[in-house]
């Protein structure tokens, strides 16, 4: 994986020395193009703006205007569901694969002050509001949960959790990802093959909504 991430970045950076804070959004479910994007984003200098894949066009139209994105990655099916949207609003949409790069750059030195991360709110008292996080809150949210449920590179978790908000993207994928353990992504909840593999022993941890 950190090779295709390097790759995107390069791809994606297409020879300047830094993204400088571009906002860049995606629409792709759990899955091993979800954690190349963003990281690749993060690695290049970009902000990442992880959109529902289950939004409605005018929720996507919302996110897409508030935050000024020029560029969005997609993945198939989603790519061709959004590219009427993105040719109205004039954002760029391309495929993962259309940014990965066999030239490898350097990539920028990106301070942890640097913003790396907008997620949108659910939108209850109005419509929903994108929150900026950075890579120095990131981190402190990581290590946190990290230090406090005691992870491991043993541990072994499902995600089917959202990953456009907190609690999948940093709770579940970035916490794995820091200790080194096993993610089993799952594009769409599968209850019966979640809990066959529960009662099978393959999780040690599990997240969910309350």
């Amino acid at each position: 994986v950190d090779l295709q991430v390097q790759r995107f970045a390069s791809g994606i950076l297409a020879g300047a020395d830094d993204l400088s804070e571009e906002r860049i959004a995606f629409l792709i479910p759990a899955s091993p193009e979800y954690v190349t994007v963003m990281h690749g984003i993060w690695r290049a200098g970009g902000i990442a703006i992880p959109l529902n894949t289950a939004s409605a066009d005018a929720e996507l139209e919302h996110c897409l205007t508030s935050t000024g994105v020029n560029r969005l990655i997609a993945v198939e099916p989603f790519l061709e569901r959004i590219r009427p949207l993105c040719d109205k609003l004039g954002v760029v949409v391309s495929l993962v694969a259309d940014y990965l790069s066999d030239n490898l750059q350097p990539m920028p030195e990106v301070s942890a002050d640097r913003r790396a991360l907008i997620i949108f709110t659910s939108g209850t008292t109005n419509l929903p509001k994108g929150v900026v996080t950075t890579h120095k809150n990131i981190k402190a949210q990581i290590t946190t949960l990290v230090d406090a449920w005691a992870w491991s590179e043993n541990d072994v978790i499902p995600l089917f959790l959202p990953l456009h908000h907190v609690h999948g993207i940093i709770n579940v994928l970035s916490c794995a990802l820091w200790a080194g353990a096993t993610v089993h992504l799952m594009e769409r909840l599968d209850i019966e093959k979640l809990c066959g593999e529960a009662v099978s022993g393959t999780y040690n941890l599990f997240m969910a909504v309350p």
